[in-house]
């Protein structure tokens, strides 16, 4: 049992730092730059993004943070998540505020991004920057995990699994870790291994679960 119960001792949080799927990746640095400074809210992400990877430029957080901050501004929801994340880490320039973070992963989440749905998942389940509250964790969990997020998948397994705010069921529990473990979820795979090898998921997972 504590070899099982070692598999699932706690739920991370992701890098929301990845770049919106519409913008055209063959767009040079200069078409970037000035679509950015002619106000266009994606090249404003884009081009903090590439000052945070140091792609094309030299690496910079407070460019990044301050072309994510011009694009969160205009409600662009990449930026907003990825401005809370510099907030959470505490880069370029910026203070760690939890709360601050929390609060710009809302208004992305709010919009259905679903690493802000994530992360703020996240940040109820231990109470940084909002009161905790397992059911509103589990909300925006499944929110994300909607969206065929592996990890927020893999949170709602580690909840059933441990009954954190719900009742413990371990067949939802490896129903999300399966759903998970077939995007190549490692933990999620490893969690249905030791669940089916312990006979705990046999009517879900009879043999091998993805």
């Amino acid at each position: 049992m504590k070899k099982l119960m070692a598999m699932f001792v706690a739920l991370g949080l992701v890098c929301g730092c990845v770049p919106p799927r519409d913008v055209t990746k063959e767009a040079s640095l200069a078409e970037v730059r000035l679509a950015a400074e002619q106000g266009d809210a994606k090249a404003q992400n884009s081009l903090g993004l590439m000052y945070l990877n140091g792609k094309g430029v030299p690496q910079d957080d407070r460019e990044a943070v301050k072309w994510f901050r011009k694009s969160a501004d205009q409600g662009q929801a990449w930026a907003q998540s990825n401005l809370g994340l510099m907030y959470f880490l505490g880069r370029g320039g910026l203070p760690k505020n939890d709360r601050k973070a929390a609060e710009l992963w809302q208004k992305a989440a709010a919009q259905g991004h679903y690493f802000a749905q994530y992360n703020l998942g996240q940040m109820y389940a231990e109470g940084r920057g909002v009161k905790k509250n397992d059911l509103t964790a589990l909300e925006w969990f499944q929110k994300s995990a909607a969206q065929d997020f592996a990890p927020a998948q893999h949170n709602l397994g580690v909840i059933y699994f441990k009954g954190n705010g719900v009742p413990q069921d371990d067949l939802k529990a490896a129903s999300w870790f399966l759903k998970a473990a077939r995007h190549g979820h490692e933990p999620s795979q490893d969690a249905l291994n030791v669940m089916r090898r312990s006979g705990r998921v046999t009517l879900i997972c009879p043999g091998r679960c993805y």
